[in-house]
């Protein structure tokens, strides 16, 4: 799901709700979704929404964007940080 495309869009925020950031690129969308989870402590989404068949097949989701391409988020990912301590 690397690759950008004018016709996706990457939607982060924490899953119990808040503030929703919007970026063009997927590793953009994820570095701020690690940042905001171990910095929160929180489980973030990252949710692909897709404007058009174009835009799914630059992501490599186009048989799911075919079996609803009504569907408001294409795809989610959901990303979370566990606080280890000090490991040697």
């Amino acid at each position: 799901m690397a690759r950008s495309h004018r016709d996706v869009e990457f939607h982060v925020e924490p899953a119990s709700g808040g503030e929703t950031r919007y970026f063009r690129s997927f590793e953009d969308a994820t570095s701020h979704a690690v940042w905001l989870a171990s910095t929160l402590w929180v489980k973030v989404n990252i949710d692909a929404v897709v404007l058009s068949r174009a835009g799914a097949r630059a992501i490599g989701i186009l048989e799911e964007y075919d079996e609803d391409p009504e569907a408001s988020v294409a795809a989610r990912i959901v990303v979370s940080a566990v606080y280890v301590g000090r490991v040697s």
